[in-house]
């Protein structure tokens, strides 16, 4: 066999997947059948995110106070619920969670049409769309309490505008890389420490502070 027909047998070596984007999104497929999401995958994932919208939608109408300050205890009548009472945190968690995964499903969504588009959507990235809105909602809740706590800037739960509370949520959800490398920040000046000096601590000489910078040389 020549050598141009043996190289012509040779499989192509494999191309890695890489992630161009500056952000936490699935990167970019091969090209290769074996690792693209088949068909009915993608109706499933696609039926998945309409209802998922669906229900976030749902929840924001019913969860948002018939005022936005409105600080009294109100009922929340739900299908398969029945009627909730519900307390004004209570309420005000309810929606930062709501709103934490719809600011993901705008992401979720975006960059599985994308892909979808492309012909690249990979099967392994496929929990990333699953877990989204749902890592999304933690992220949201988790920022919403920082707030409350007082880690943050923020008014008494009584003056509390709902639509605020929708909008820092959904946008934390959407841009969760941004969002989690703020209250990365927040930990860090929180339990930010200092170590204590040893008790028997070197002391350096004039002689060994210059044979250590004669080492260096």
């Amino acid at each position: 066999m020549s050598e141009g027909a043996a190289s012509a047998v040779q499989p192509p070596n494999p191309t890695p997947i890489q992630n161009d984007s500056n952000d936490d999104g699935p990167g970019k497929g091969t090209g290769d059948p074996k690792q693209n999401a088949s068909s009915l995958t993608i109706l499933i994932f696609g039926t998945y995110l309409i209802v998922l919208i669906l229900v976030l939608f749902y929840l924001l109408l019913k969860l948002m106070p018939g005022v936005a300050t409105d600080t009294g205890a109100g009922t929340v009548t739900l299908v398969g619920f029945g009627k909730l009472l519900l307390w004004p945190e209570t309420r005000l968690l309810l929606l930062a969670i709501c709103a934490g995964a719809l600011g993901s499903f705008v992401h979720t969504a975006t960059s599985f049409a994308d892909f979808v588009g492309n012909r690249q959507l990979v099967k392994s990235w496929l929990w990333w769309y699953l877990l989204r809105p749902f890592i999304g909602s933690c992220l949201a809740a988790t920022l919403y309490v920082a707030i409350r706590a007082g880690l943050m800037p923020a008014q008494g739960a009584s003056s509390m505008n709902a639509f605020g509370v929708v909008t820092i949520s959904a946008l934390s959800g959407m841009f969760a890389k941004q969002a989690t490398d703020k209250l990365r920040e927040l930990f860090e000046n929180l339990f930010k420490s200092t170590p204590p000096p040893r008790a028997d601590a070197l002391k350096t000489t004039p002689a060994s502070a210059a044979a250590a910078a004669a080492g260096k040389k």
